[in-house]
This record gives C-alpha cells, sequence and structure tokens, in this order.
C-alpha cells in the first residue's frame, strides 16, 4: 500500500489522541496502544484499520467497567486475550 503525508498525518493524530486516553481515562488500552506505537511513522492503510478498531472498542465500551461499592472493594471486568499476538 502506498504511504502518503496526508495518510501519515492521519494515523498520528489518531494515535495522539488514543494515547491521551490510554494514559488518562482508559487503563484497558494500553496493549492496543503500544501495539499501535510501532507504526507512527511506517503507516499504511492497515495500520489505520487497526487504530479504527480500536475506536469501535471504545465505542461498545463506553460505560465504565471499574467501580466501587459502597463497602470500598474495587471491582472490574477486563476483556483480555492472553497470548494473542496478531503480528507473528
Amino acid at each position: 500500500m502506498p504511504r502518503t503525508p496526508k495518510l501519515t498525518k492521519i494515523y498520528q493524530d489518531l494515535f495522539g489522541a488514543l494515547l491521551y486516553l490510554c494514559t488518562r481515562m482508559r487503563p484497558d488500552i494500553p496493549y492496543a496502544i503500544w501495539r499501535l506505537a510501532r507504526y507512527v511513522e511506517p503507516t499504511t492503510v492497515g495500520h489505520l484499520a487497526a487504530a479504527k478498531v480500536v475506536l469501535r472498542y471504545l465505542k461498545g465500551t463506553e460505560s465504565p467497567e471499574v467501580y466501587y461499592q459502597a463497602d470500598g472493594d474495587l471491582y472490574g471486568y477486563c476483556n483480555a486475550e492472553f497470548g494473542a499476538d496478531g503480528d507473528t
């Protein structure tokens, strides 16, 4: 796929927004962001599509999944797929 400056700029802007969310509000996406960070410069259409998958995940999980009960215990849920490596 051809790499264009416009595509790279779009990906970098999206990556920056996702990185902000990762460090401020969404502790469930750091691994995905780490994987996307590899392709900030050699960006292709496939990389942009992968970043959009993260956006769709965020849209589907808008409600907070971590909350405190009155007894002070922390409850949370995580959608994790241990051992999965899409690149290899």
